[in-house]
C-alpha cells in the first residue's frame, strides 16, 4: 500500500518550534514584584521593597483549598544598629534573603507586578552596587530624605538601564502600588472584619500592573 505524502500544512518546522520555545521562555520569565509593608504608625509611610518571584498562577478563592506558596527573593534596605566606640547609630544596610513564602513574609501587606526580569545574572550585579547614602553622605540633599523607597527607585532605574528587566516606568509602579494599597484599607483588609479562615490562611493581594489584572485582591 503506497504511503500517504505529507501535507506541509500538517508538518511543524523547526522554525516555528522554535519561535514557539522563545514565546513561552518569554512568558515564563520571572517576575519582578514591588512590595509593602508595615511600618511603625510614625514613619508615615510603608517599607518597600523589591521581589522576584517565579511566574505564579493565581490563589483560589477558597482559604482551604492548599496551593504551592509564592517563594522568591526580596531585596531591600533597613536600619541596622551598630555601636562603635560607645557610639549607637543606625545606618542604612542592604538585605538580599531568600523568601520561601511570600504569604508568610512578615509585616507583607500588598505586592504588585511591575515587570519581567531579563536577565537574572545582570539583576544580581547590579543590585547590590546601588548606592545607599547615609547621614554622613557628603551628597546631603540625597541622604536627607533617603529611605527604602528612594533605594527601591534607584535600583529599578538601574536596572531598567542595564535592561535586566523589561518593566513600565517607576512612577506608574509606584502609583499603582499605593493606589491598591489604599483601595485594600478601604476596604478594611486589616480589620477585625476577616473572618477567622482567612487569618489562618495568610494571602496577599496581588495586581499585576503589566497585565491589568488582579491576581489576587478579592480578600
Amino acid at each position: 500500500m503506497p504511503k500517504k505524502k505529507k501535507n506541509m500544512k500538517d508538518t511543524v518546522s523547526i522554525f516555528e518550534i522554535l519561535n514557539i520555545k522563545a514565546k513561552l521562555k518569554r512568558l515564563n520569565k520571572p517576575r519582578l514584584l514591588l512590595a509593602l509593608y508595615s511600618e511603625p504608625k510614625d514613619s508615615g509611610s510603608p517599607h518597600y521593597a523589591l521581589f522576584v518571584t517565579p511566574k505564579f498562577k493565581p490563589r483560589s478563592r477558597n482559604p482551604k483549598k492548599e496551593v504551592e506558596p509564592i517563594e522568591g527573593t526580596k531585596y531591600h534596605i533597613k536600619r541596622v544598629t551598630k555601636r562603635t566606640d560607645g557610639v549607637i547609630t543606625q545606618p542604612w544596610c542592604f538585605e538580599e534573603v531568600d523568601v520561601p513564602d511570600l504569604d508568610r513574609d512578615v509585616g507583607v501587606l500588598v505586592c504588585t507586578v511591575i515587570g519581567k526580569v531579563l536577565s537574572m545574572e545582570k539583576l544580581k550585579e547590579v543590585i547590590p552596587d546601588i548606592h545607599i547614602y547615609q547621614s554622613d553622605d557628603r551628597i546631603q540633599f540625597k541622604a536627607r530624605d533617603f529611605d527604602s523607597k528612594m533605594w527601591c527607585h534607584d535600583t529599578f532605574d538601574e536596572l531598567w538601564k542595564t535592561k535586566a528587566v523589561v518593566a513600565m516606568d517607576w512612577r506608574t509602579a509606584e502609583g499603582g502600588t499605593r493606589a491598591f494599597l489604599d483601595q485594600k484599607h478601604g476596604e478594611g483588609r486589616w480589620t477585625q472584619a476577616i473572618t477567622s479562615e482567612y487569618r489562618n490562611t495568610p494571602c496577599v493581594p496581588i495586581v499585576d500592573l503589566m497585565a491589568g489584572s488582579i491576581v489576587r485582591g478579592y480578600m
